[in-house]
């Protein structure tokens, strides 16, 4: 189960690179250092850096379920991930950051046991209609569902594709001065995005299948 994989991995860059969190390049190649097959869950855990969780779960007394309530609220609200995969990440930070390193008080331990680890790999918010993505490779069912998207460019610059077993690959360079929407593109079963340098993009459902 990946769910105590990522538990081990993640106390331990915490643990022997103390002070990683003060330099935000650093930790994120180390996170894809400790953990290069997991795109989704590194992505999720550096989103929560960037709202300053870690210096949150330092301030505070005890990680209870307003804290951690807070966090899933901003994560799923600022980036667009659902509610299953923002409670995955931050019970990941709540219990290898505040719980295993700093020995903070933390009462929610079961949104990181093999049940939320299944649901970050397989549950989709069915009434989500946006997604917004960053840099990494994303997939059809575990990320985002089957279906026509419009793709639009929020910020940063570089490419994004669907690629598809039985279509030609959709997307292209995406900036200000090149792309900044792309219609109709079709996500089949099976098929997978890819985004690289420091693009950001929304993809907007348009019609379900």
């Amino acid at each position: 189960m990946w769910g105590k994989m990522i538990e081990q991995d993640f106390t331990r860059l915490l643990n022997e690179y103390s002070d990683v969190l003060d330099d935000r390049r650093r930790f994120a190649g180390l996170l894809k250092d400790f953990m290069p097959d997991m795109t989704l869950q590194t992505n999720l855990l550096l989103n929560l850096y960037d709202v300053d969780i870690h210096k949150e779960i330092v301030k505070a007394s005890e990680l209870d379920s307003i804290f951690i309530s807070r966090y899933i609220k901003r994560l799923s609200d600022d980036y667009g991930v659902s509610s299953n995969h923002a409670a995955w990440a931050v019970a990941a930070w709540c219990l290898c950051y505040g719980k295993n390193v700093l020995n903070k008080p933390y009462d929610m331990l079961q949104f990181i046991g093999d049940t939320a680890s299944d649901n970050v790999s397989s549950s989709l918010n069915k009434n989500q209609k946006e997604y917004i993505f960053g840099t990494g490779n994303y997939y059809e069912g575990e990320d985002i569902p089957t279906g026509r998207y419009d793709i639009i460019w929020l910020s940063g610059s570089g490419v994004c594709f669907i690629h598809n077993e039985n279509r030609d690959s959709q997307g292209g360079i995406f900036d200000v001065n090149n792309i900044t929407e792309f219609k109709n593109a079709e996500l089949d079963v099976g098929g997978d995005i890819v985004i690289k340098s420091n693009l950001q993009v929304k993809f907007i459902l348009k019609k379900a299948r």
